[in-house]
């Protein structure tokens, strides 16, 4: 990483497009994604917010409304500030 932080995102899904994933495969991705994103030696950090928002601030299966998105922003920002703090 280079003095590079990274940030391993799994978007947020409305509950019909995650239910349309076995959950099987669903654990497995998740699983993969964390444990290589907080690896010792990776650099990276993982967050998975793909339950984050509820259907209700979703305008389609996958795309957020306004509301979806500042609350998304405001958890990224508030996972943001607590990751900053934690490394110090």
């Amino acid at each position: 990483s280079r003095g590079s932080r990274v940030w391993v995102l799994l978007m947020p899904e409305s509950t019909l497009l995650r239910n349309r994933m076995p959950t099987i495969a669903r654990d497995a991705i998740v699983s993969e994604y964390k444990s290589k994103a907080t690896s010792a030696t990776s650099g990276c950090y993982f967050f998975n917010l793909r339950e984050a928002i509820v259907d209700a601030q979703f305008s389609d299966y996958v795309h957020l409304n306004e509301n979806g998105r500042e609350t998304l922003t405001r958890l990224l920002i508030d996972r943001l500030l607590k990751q900053s703090e934690d490394e110090k």
